[in-house]
């Protein structure tokens, strides 16, 4: 959809959404490295060995965040998609 047909608000909510994402990310990938002084996945020792550092909570944690952000998405994408598909019938004249 062009911006043209967008209102300030649909623009801004756009803008905010792509916001979050990336500060989500960035905080998904700095906080683990700034809580632990070093990063999620390394090689250990001297040896050529994937070693993966998170301890079960933290992997919890986030997997629970991921997640809780994706069904809020989806629940705000049904909800304007009700709203959407109301707004087409109104204006066809197909009311309910």
């Amino acid at each position: 959809m062009s911006s043209k047909g967008r209102s300030a608000k649909e623009r801004f909510i756009e803008f905010f959404d792509i916001i979050f994402i990336v500060v989500a990310a960035y905080v998904c990938l700095l906080i683990p490295m700034l809580l632990r002084g070093r990063v999620i996945v390394g090689w250990s020792g001297g040896a050529a060995r994937l070693v993966y550092v998170w301890d079960p909570f933290t992997f919890a944690a986030f997997a629970a965040l991921i997640a809780a952000f994706f069904i809020a998405t989806y629940l705000h994408s049904v909800k304007h998609h009700k709203r959407l598909v109301e707004r087409e019938r109104v204006s066809s004249g197909q009311a309910k």
